[in-house]
């Protein structure tokens, strides 16, 4: 349900929502073992790679199907969703600025990759929440 020609997205929120979809595609390369390494494994694990790759693209799929999804409720006018999509991002920089430490030293490039979407996702939450048009979400 895209939003009728009474209630177009605002500028505001549309960029944002187009800046959380640039997020997400940096999210997307940095998953090329080029430039984060074997992220799907452990030197320590006893799980053969096969089954942790096969399980890490996985939860990674349904990750990023979610992602997409609330960025586009949030684009068709759906408060909840914004909200939701606010604590989404949240939870992932917690585990990055957690793992960041770790990420510098095994893989710059990936932390580097990593610190410009959450840059991206952080002036996209800006927009969502404090922008001029951010009151569009609450005229109904």
């Amino acid at each position: 349900m895209i939003p009728g020609p009474g209630t177009q997205t605002p500028p505001a929120i549309a960029r944002a929502c187009r800046l959380l979809l640039l997020s997400m595609g940096l999210g997307i390369v940095t998953l090329a073992p080029s430039i984060s390494g074997r992220w799907w494994t452990s030197p320590d694990s006893s799980v053969p790679e096969s089954i942790a790759l096969a399980f890490s693209l996985s939860f990674t799929s349904v990750e990023l199907a979610l992602y997409a999804l609330l960025i586009y409720l949030t684009y068709t006018r759906r408060n909840w969703a914004r909200w939701a999509l606010l604590v989404f991002l949240m939870f992932g920089w917690v585990l990055l600025v957690k793992d960041f430490p770790r990420l510098q030293a095994d893989t710059p490039m990936a932390a580097l990759w990593n610190a410009a979407s959450m840059s991206v996702e952080l002036l996209a939450c800006y927009l969502l929440f404090f922008s001029r048009d951010a009151a569009w979400f609450s005229r109904r």
